[in-house]
């Protein structure tokens, strides 16, 4: 499914990257939490991989993993992001068993209602981690960054950037870019 985006202008464009490179404030009233608020935001669901060493290798990584990805988006792309547990990073399977798997999604990132406040998540697939098709650091950096993005800048000055400019950030950020083209071709 394509979607045309109408060129924002470099008002727009340029909004955006001072909102990605900007680090977020501290809020006053907050209070540091004793559990790690990133590692409570790593959510398994149930899956027909559980149990295999691959699946328990990505599982027991995870928080690591969660870490590495907003490193590399500092390094690469110099995105401040403070990780407080406000997106969630979900492994769920794509297919139910016996099923074929629809489309080569390997990851997205998607929206969800809790407690009547939007939450970004990142659902990365077991079907591409468990085929080594994808690699779950390159698939968590490259959705994190459009969560990040969603996190800083309105809906609509985030879908007036044109697709191709913010798949094109995030594919350097996760450091993607001849990979996961060889994969498309």
């Amino acid at each position: 499914r394509s979607t045309r985006f109408p060129d924002a202008g470099p008002a727009a464009r340029a909004l955006l990257l001072a909102a990605l490179l900007l680090p977020l404030p501290r809020l006053a009233a907050e209070e540091p939490s004793p559990i790690d608020p990133a590692a409570r935001a790593i959510e398994f669901r149930p899956s027909k991989y559980e149990g295999f060493p691959r699946c328990v290798e990505v599982r027991e990584a995870a928080p690591r993993l969660r870490a590495q990805a907003i490193a590399a988006l500092r390094e690469r792309l110099g995105i401040a992001y403070e990780d407080r547990g406000t997106i969630k990073l979900r492994f769920q399977d794509l297919a139910a068993e016996g099923e074929s798997v629809p489309e080569p999604r390997m990851a997205e990132r998607i929206t969800e209602t809790v407690d009547g406040a939007e939450t970004a998540v990142v659902v990365v697939y077991w079907e591409h981690v468990m085929t080594g098709v994808a690699d779950p650091l390159e698939e968590i950096t490259h959705e994190f960054l459009h969560a990040i993005h969603r996190e800083r800048v309105p809906r609509e000055a985030y879908l007036a950037v044109p697709r191709w400019v913010r798949e094109g950030l995030a594919l350097h950020g996760a450091g993607q870019g001849p990979g996961r083209i060889r994969y498309l071709l």
